[in-house]
């Protein structure tokens, strides 16, 4: 456990920025732990330690799988749940707040810093960075974004 401590504060400290935040939810037996994100905040699950648990996402009446380095943008309910009886979960979470919303325009003042990153989606859930370039003969639909975040 204190290893686990010992390298989420390393994650902490090398790539953390002004807005982020780090959550750690714990969920013995059949429990189930619950965050509550708004538009302005994205999730990034960090860390997991799972034996008979996982973590959700619930996005208008859906649920999804939550998979380590996914990010999701609110709004969602993030959950961390057992599933039976003996079973620990221990999920860390950056909670990315006053994202950029990505149906608006950013603007970079002068002087000023963000990361821009060009992501990709099979489902408009589940979204992974991609590169730029020719996207041919593609064996499912998919969804693009610029995915953008003030720096500090």
């Amino acid at each position: 456990m204190l290893k686990v401590i010992i390298s989420l504060l390393l994650i902490a400290a090398i790539t953390g920025s002004a807005t982020d935040r780090y959550v750690t939810l714990t969920a013995k037996d059949e429990e189930i732990k619950k965050i509550q994100l708004t538009s302005d905040d994205a999730v990034q699950l960090v860390l997991q330690s799972l034996y008979d648990a996982s973590a959700w996402i619930f996005r208008d009446g859906q649920q999804f799988l939550f998979h380590e380095g996914q990010i999701v943008q609110g709004p969602c309910e993030l959950w961390l749940r057992g599933q039976r009886p003996s079973a620990l979960g221990i999920g860390t979470f950056r909670i990315i707040r006053n994202m950029q919303p990505p149906d608006k325009t950013m603007v970079i003042p002068q002087g000023g810093s963000a990361q821009i990153t060009l992501q990709c989606s099979s489902n408009l859930v589940d979204w992974v960075t991609a590169n730029n370039g020719i996207y041919t003969n593609m064996p499912s639909m998919k969804f693009f974004r610029i995915y953008s975040e003030k720096l500090p």
